[in-house]
């Protein structure tokens, strides 16, 4: 095989927050235009013993003048600033034709099940689950082995098999820093052991599957047509905020950010990075920061996510929406929501227009 051996497998951090500065700190400041600070926050998680709510708050060290805004939006970035869930469709076509195997669509298959195979626990073993990309391309990387790819294409046809493949042939490459647990997830046994630095290609890693993988899901895809409406009005403190490892979303988030600022377009205020837990409870808490007074808008895709927003009174659940024409992770869950939420449609190249509309409503029922 041409993978090298496990033994020299050692994550590259061990602080999340090491990790953030060391491989951002510069492509941030310049993007919140000055000096940032990072903070770590970890709140207790009350339906999950040994767990708590973490998160990075990352912000420019100058003082918030609050008489400036007329709301706080918080922002979700998959698939609500930016339309991510096809990315993984344009990486699976292009990866597809480099596998030795005679059936394309068994070949698709594999790869659109391995991506959703690939999800891992932290080293407390609690969800929810988070996806790993290193994880992946070491499995794609694999599966590029002609010894190997086309009897392992045939098998790995449900979630179950993908499991399998995992364990028997690409755990072993961790040296014991990941594992599968009997209850059905893979887990660190060592924190941050999934963790990537960008400007590096794993050594696991098959040059093509780096490639092609940066290409497509780590590099902005935001289209022309939604381009216009993320020019958010300088008048709403705008915070990103972003579920995941924290070697993979500040990659996504910052070159779409990057992309946004080579139009001349203004810099959201702070970014949250969400890396264990629920979101609600660390947006409340980076809340009580701010003025009551001041609306404060929730913005995301899941309904799911809004419905816990919605335990918050201070908060205002506004529901992403986009055509997509194939059906993604998240579409697949059912809406077992009572309520309805005001919608933006994001494809629509409208949102700061939307969201001024929805602020000047607010401060006017108030």
């Amino acid at each position: 095989m041409f993978l090298e051996s496990s033994s020299d497998f050692i994550p590259p951090y061990t602080s999340e927050l090491g990790l953030l500065y060391d491989s951002y700190r510069s492509r941030l400041e310049k993007l919140l235009g000055g000096s940032i600070t990072g903070q770590l926050i970890s709140l207790p998680h009350f339906s999950a013993r040994n767990e708590s709510n973490r998160a990075i708050r990352v912000r420019t060290r100058e003082q918030i003048d609050f008489e400036k805004y007329t709301a706080v939006c918080f922002c979700d970035h998959d698939d609500t600033l930016e339309r991510y869930s096809p990315r993984k469709e344009s990486y699976v076509q292009e990866l597809c034709p480099m596998i030795p195997s005679g059936d394309r669509d068994a070949c698709s298959t594999t790869l659109r099940i391995l991506n959703a195979v690939c999800r891992i626990r932290p080293i407390t073993g609690k969800g929810p689950d988070r996806y790993s990309p290193l994880l992946e391309m070491i499995a794609c990387s694999t599966l590029l082995d002609s010894q190997i790819s086309a009897l392992k294409l045939q098998k790995i046809s449900d979630v179950q098999s993908a499991k399998e493949f995992i364990i028997q042939t690409v755990l072993p490459q961790f040296a014991g820093m990941l594992e599968y647990n009997e209850r059905g997830f893979f887990r660190e046994v060592k924190h941050q052991a999934l963790a990537i630095q960008w400007d590096t290609k794993p050594s696991r890693v098959a040059k093509i599957v780096w490639d092609t993988y940066r290409k497509h899901m780590t590099q902005s895809t935001i289209p022309d047509q939604e381009l216009a409406g993320l020019n958010i009005d300088p008048a709403i403190y705008w915070i990103i905020t972003t579920y995941g490892e924290i070697g993979f979303q500040p990659e996504k988030v910052i070159n779409a950010l990057e992309y946004l600022q080579t139009h001349s377009y203004r810099m959201p205020n702070e970014l949250l990075f969400l890396l264990r837990g629920t979101k609600e409870p660390v947006v409340s808490h980076v809340l009580q920061s701010f003025p009551e007074t001041i609306p404060v808008l929730a913005i995301d895709d899941r309904l799911d996510q809004l419905e816990q927003y919605r335990t918050n009174p201070r908060i205002v659940p506004i529901q992403a929406k986009r055509e997509i024409p194939f059906q993604t992770r998240n579409d697949a869950q059912p809406d077992h929501s009572l309520f309805t939420y005001p919608v933006i449609q994001m494809d629509q190249g409208n949102f700061n227009e939307k969201l001024v509309k929805i602020v000047s409503s607010l401060s006017a029922s108030t």
